[in-house]
């Protein structure tokens, strides 16, 4: 029976990780922070308006819970 020993096994593309000059270097900043892909971007945008929607009404609660309290206080 044979043995086959595979020494080194890279899925394809990463040689362009492993190389002395990657791709990676060239990029600027705004490249770098504009790059995105699958689900992760939409489910950031959407916990982002979650959170943001969630404060504006704590805020606008917090704002009428004050003008209830100050109307009571001026009965």
């Amino acid at each position: 029976m044979v043995n086959i020993t595979i020494s080194e096994l890279r899925p394809a593309g990463a040689d362009l990780l492993f190389d002395s000059e990657s791709f990676l270097d060239y990029l600027n900043d705004d490249e770098l922070y504009s790059v995105s892909g699958g689900a992760v971007q939409t489910i950031t945008t959407t916990i982002k308006t979650v959170v943001t929607t969630t404060f504006a009404c704590g805020v606008l609660v917090g704002i009428a819970a004050v003008a209830v309290i100050a109307w009571t206080l001026s009965k």
